[in-house]
């Protein structure tokens, strides 16, 4: 087809929001690391694995040659900023942090259709570059926590991330299969994924640990209407079975001493005449 390569016409992003996104992604490295009492080459080092990071392993895993983040020295001077000013203004910083939201939220959307577009124009699959999309916009986050000797949030139960890179990634994969021109893409993709990660910071959307994710399931299969019929027998059972405790006591409590025999009774007796007479 003939008008399919113009699919993977890049995108150009402006300088300027790259470098925010990347800015933002290392202020939230350097204050991390100062919480952690890193020295300052650690602080740097942290701001600039989480500023740069997502970019560097896809451009390595691509073989795309020297990265964007190396070619540019915005870049570095960018991480350079925002590890100075998360580690000299700290305290300020972290009392507006929440306005950097929505910021992320547009960079992880802006970085997962960045990522996924370089994988389309090196004609890597679908499946490939959606991969690579969700790389950069949550790898500079996950060597962060690595770093920081944390388990990285984007694998831990927690707001939308990882899962709103995904699904934003699924989003332009539809639009790459129906023909919409990149520059639409771009903005429909930021949306979807902005707009899940704000109302996962908002409204306290988490997704569930491994491990629940079964009983979810078959509690949306319809297990909660049986569930009260479950505690009720048991409740049943209990109580029956402290009835059958309280039967078998009470016969114990009013057992008597069987009577005697005729022969025994007589036997007795006459022990019985002679205590009197003792």
């Amino acid at each position: 087809m003939d008008g399919a390569p113009e699919v993977f016409v890049p995108v150009e992003i402006p300088l300027w929001i790259d470098l925010l996104a990347v800015f933002i992604a290392g202020l939230s490295g350097s204050l991390i690391a100062t919480r952690n009492k890193f020295d300052v080459a650690g602080v740097m080092v942290v701001t600039m694995v989480s500023a740069l990071g997502g970019g560097l392993i896809r451009d390595v895993l691509i073989g795309a040659g020297p990265p964007a983040a190396l070619r540019n020295p915005d870049y570095l001077y960018t991480a350079f900023a925002a590890a100075a000013v998360g580690f000299v203004f700290r305290q300020y910083v972290s009392r507006v942090n929440q306005w950097f939201v929505p910021i992320d939220a547009a960079a992880l959307g802006l970085y997962t259709f960045v990522g996924m577009q370089k994988g389309l124009n090196f004609d890597l699959p679908v499946l490939t570059a959606m991969l690579l999309g969700v790389i950069t916009a949550t790898g500079g986050g996950l060597l962060r926590d690595l770093l920081s000797g944390e388990v990285p949030n984007v694998l831990r139960p927690g707001h939308l991330t990882m899962t709103a890179a995904i699904v934003g990634a699924l989003v332009y994969a539809v639009l790459h299969a129906l023909g919409i021109p990149g520059y639409i893409d771009v903005w429909i993709v930021v949306t979807v994924v902005m707009a899940l990660r704000l109302a996962s910071e908002f409204f306290g959307w988490v997704t569930p640990e491994a491990s629940e994710v079964p009983a979810r399931m078959t509690a949306v299969g319809g297990s909660i209407l049986t569930a009260p019929l479950r505690i009720r027998p048991t409740a049943s059972k209990q109580a029956q079975g402290d009835q059958g405790r309280r039967r078998i006591r009470l016969p114990l409590r009013r057992r008597r001493a069987p009577e005697p025999d005729g022969d025994v009774a007589e036997a007795r007796l006459p022990t019985d005449d002679a205590q009197p007479d003792a």
